[in-house]
């Protein structure tokens, strides 16, 4: 039964002793849940000494390694005790992972490439990693657990086997157990607790930015709202993240609040999924662990729900968490019949709307008409608006949008691709400067009437050089990140770059057809490196296309490869045009006279790439 003793909020004085804590931590729901059951849990458990106000951590540590141990065992007890799953199919574990050989190794930033305390899930919006379900056991890596077949993790579980199954995201692991079959991937982890001792913590922002590693692979999952926890032999954090950003707790004392830390532990890993935060507006039935349909319900601007069969969910390329819609599905209209595309439009608070946007351009040729705007319930209440470092709480309203077409990574055929870009480019010379934006590739085309497909946009978003992904931005951008050059404009040349690389883009990734390159393949291989997070490694990465060493010639008979003669050269004239532009406006620039005094030239630049992709178009369409 909850208590109804007042908690002191965040900030409040806590009275004038020595060592006592200066800040009371303040949830709305954990603060008052299973009030009486954690007071008999502290003063039972062998873990926690009430008299002495201290967790059964020792007072000087020196490894991290003993801190992991020690508050594994808590945390253990915790989930056994408060977290018990009441419906068919939910599970919770936690487990310390830190002794897999794969958890030792460090991405370019020097993070471990896992955390090291994790909680797998089962349940209605969880699912098995990909590469558990493709992969044949017989192709699976075994590894051992320092150096033994079986490890002991308490009684909750025991270990028998561990294997590693390739993916594209790290940490996919199946343990196969006494009592199941437990799996471990950030499709299905309802959390993680990042550890370190007090004296290696370091700063906020670098709290977070390590814990957004792994937060990065989780919130790709888009009907989650991702609560974790960061931890030392003294204090915690609690850090959320979603599409609109970060925030991260004062730190509290977890021996003077131990009641706080059960209830947190208890949250984080609850069996319920709204108040870990998912999107309880998305529902989804399981079938072996794997999505097989869904619905997702809108709330109309006269507060009228409606719901829709989840055709499929459209991927989208943004990987970075904050900032962008990521999150769009095709559903199906159960009245009118016609498939929809409902998208939850994230965006900084002081960043306008992209329903605004919508209507602003909804009478230019390309753009989408036919939308709405709905209301959307996406973040979990239990945590209650922590002051942190980079907050950037956004709003996040749903977007409907009418649907009939078909994406441009969903060609099947050359000239319905060149035709789609072609007038993605036309269309993009006709937004004025005060306006451009970032298609990426996000371009839709319609049916074929008059022999030309005509592309329909309908994620808007406005350009700034902190705002794009690395891969299609311009060497010119990536330059001005990294060199802190705030007066280098973004400019329409900017534009037509992005428009190569995104030609270069899916080239590399799709054969003619639509279908996928194989990821193992040297096209998906020279993206990924352009993937970078670090804008000067981006740039040093692709600035060799643009710049006439051999990796052009490379890509180039990749292209003529899969693409055929036509396409190549296509390829090797729109890098000759951009590499020449870049040159002119670096010249500008060496003379301190601006970007500018391009413009006088954008109509002929415009022209100069829409002749290169109709001269393309037709020899594609040419009788043969």
């Amino acid at each position: 039964m909850p208590s109804t003793q007042p908690v002191p909020e965040t900030g409040s004085k806590a009275p004038e002793q020595p060592g006592y804590p200066k800040h009371y931590p303040r949830y709305t729901t954990a603060s008052n849940s299973y009030a009486h059951e954690v007071e008999s849990f502290l003063e039972d458990a062998d873990t926690y000494d009430v008299g002495q106000k201290r967790w059964s951590i020792p007072g000087t540590l020196t490894k991290r390694e003993t801190l992991v141990d020690t508050l594994y065992s808590i945390l253990l007890l915790v989930v056994q005790q408060f977290v018990k799953p009441n419906k068919p199919g939910v599970e919770r574990h936690i487990f310390n992972i830190q002794g897999y050989l794969q958890c030792k190794q460090k991405d370019g930033n020097g993070h471990a490439i896992c955390p090291v305390l994790t909680v797998p899930a089962m349940g209605p919006s969880f699912e098995l990693p990909q590469a558990l379900h493709s992969v044949p056991r017989s192709q699976l890596v075994v590894f051992s657990l320092v150096n033994t077949t079986t490890v002991s993790l308490a009684p909750y579980v025991s270990v028998s086997v561990s294997v590693f199954a390739p993916s594209s995201l790290p940490f996919p692991l199946l343990l196969s157990t006494q009592l199941a079959k437990i799996n471990l991937g950030y499709s299905c982890m309802a959390t993680y607790f990042t550890v370190k001792l007090e004296s290696n913590t370091g700063s906020a922002e670098e709290q977070v930015d390590e814990m957004e590693t792994y937060a990065r692979f989780s919130v790709i999952n888009p009907t989650i709202s991702l609560f974790t926890r960061w931890c030392s032999e003294s204090h915690a954090h609690v850090v959320h993240f979603d599409h609109a950003g970060a925030e991260i707790t004062p730190p509290f004392d977890i021996h003077w609040h131990p009641a706080t830390l059960v209830r947190l532990v208890a949250g984080l890993c609850s069996a319920d999924e709204r108040i870990l935060g998912f999107d309880k507006s998305i529902q989804w039935t399981m079938v072996y662990h794997k999505k097989a349909k869904g619905t997702v319900t809108t709330t109309g601007p006269n507060g009228d729900l409606k719901t829709y069969p989840i055709l499929k969910q459209i991927r989208t390329p943004w990987n970075n968490i904050q900032g962008h819609a990521t999150t769009c599905w095709l559903a199906h209209h159960p009245d009118t019949l016609k498939d929809l595309v409902i998208k939850d439009v994230w965006h900084l608070e002081n960043l306008r709307g992209e329903y605004e946007l919508l209507e602003l351009v909804k009478d230019t040729p390309g753009e989408t008409k036919d939308f709405s705007s709905c209301n959307q319930d996406r973040i979990a209440q239990w945590l209650e608006h922590p002051p942190g470092v980079g907050k950037v709480l956004g709003s996040n309203p749903g977007l409907v949008i009418s649907f009939c077409h078909l994406y441009s990574t969903h060609f099947t055929s050359v000239v319905q691709l060149l035709s789609a870009l072609r007038d993605a480019i036309a269309d993009s010379a006709d937004q004025t400067d005060a306006f451009q934006v970032t298609k990426g590739l996000l371009l839709m085309i319609s049916g074929y009437s008059t022999g030309v497909y005509q592309p329909i946009t309908c994620f808007l978003e406005r350009t700034t050089h902190q705002k794009g992904l690395p891969i299609l931005q311009s060497v010119s951008v990536l330059s001005t990140v990294f060199e802190r050059l705030q007066d280098t404009p973004y400019d329409y040349l900017d534009d037509l770059q992005l428009f190569f690389y995104l030609l270069v883009y899916i080239m590399l990734l799709f054969k003619p057809d639509g279908s996928c390159v194989p990821g193992t393949e040297e096209g998906p291989s020279i993206i990924i490196s352009w993937d970078e997070r670090n804008p000067r490694c981006a740039f040093t990465n692709k600035e060799g296309l643009t710049g006439g060493n051999p990796l052009k010639y490379c890509i180039g008979g990749l292209i003529r490869a899969s693409w055929g003669r036509i396409c190549k050269g296509l390829f090797m004239k729109f890098c000759a045009w951009t590499l020449s532009r870049r040159g002119d406006k670096e010249r500008l620039l060496f003379q301190k006279k601006g970007a500018k005094n391009l413009l006088p030239k954008r109509e002929e630049h415009y022209s100069a790439v829409l002749e290169i992709f109709d001269e393309a178009i037709q020899a594609v369409l040419r009788p043969r």
